[in-house]
């Protein structure tokens, strides 16, 4: 196999509307807020309970270090612009068996560009093609709709729910389990 590893080190993390890239300090505020602001909150949280600042900011300092292989994580940043757009992670690397579970966050003002599909199929093609992880799982709230539509459009499957897992607005709703693995991400991608 003939691989031209310089077009290769130059893609592995650019996608076609997204590159990830090194977090920065510049960028811990903007994150920070979008984590909190909680009309995004009820996606990501099974409770709307703001957390501090400096919490939330240690919180993307953990997730973005890269400095052992149980965990990565990355700034998204839109490739024309190169504005900050959101953050991605994969935590929890299993040495065993190569699973490790996936949280993004796209900043409200830059949801439904396409902006996440890109950056999840960035995402999957670093775990699965340089990293060599075996499988990336991720939790959604019944109720995150878009959020569902984005990850079977790269992959994901349906493994299984928790039922009646967090409760909002007086209904309760469950938390959908979803995995995809190496083996089916290299047959779509």
């Amino acid at each position: 196999m003939n691989i031209d590893f310089r077009d290769y080190a130059a893609s592995i993390l650019q996608g076609d509307k997204v590159r990830l890239r090194a977090l920065e300090e510049d960028d811990l505020p903007l994150l920070a807020t979008w984590w909190n602001d909680p009309t995004w909150m009820v996606f990501q949280n099974a409770k709307i309970t703001p957390t501090p600042h400096s919490s939330t900011i240690d919180m993307f300092r953990t997730w973005s270090g890269n400095k052992d292989a149980s965990n990565f994580g990355f700034s998204i940043e839109e490739a024309a612009s190169k504005e900050l757009v959101g953050h991605v992670t994969v935590w929890g690397i299993d040495p065993i068996v190569r699973a490790g579970t996936l949280a993004i966050i796209i900043g409200g003002e830059h949801v439904g560009r396409g902006l996440g599909t890109d950056a999840m199929r960035v995402v999957l093609r670093f775990a699965f093609e340089e990293l060599g992880i075996n499988k990336i799982e991720l939790s959604v709230w019944e109720y995150n709709s878009r959020a569902l539509r984005t990850y079977e459009r790269v992959g994901f499957v349906v493994e299984g729910s928790r039922r009646a897992a967090t409760i909002h607005a007086g209904q309760y709703w469950a938390q959908i389990q979803m995995g995809i693995l190496r083996s089916e991400y290299l047959e779509i991608r």
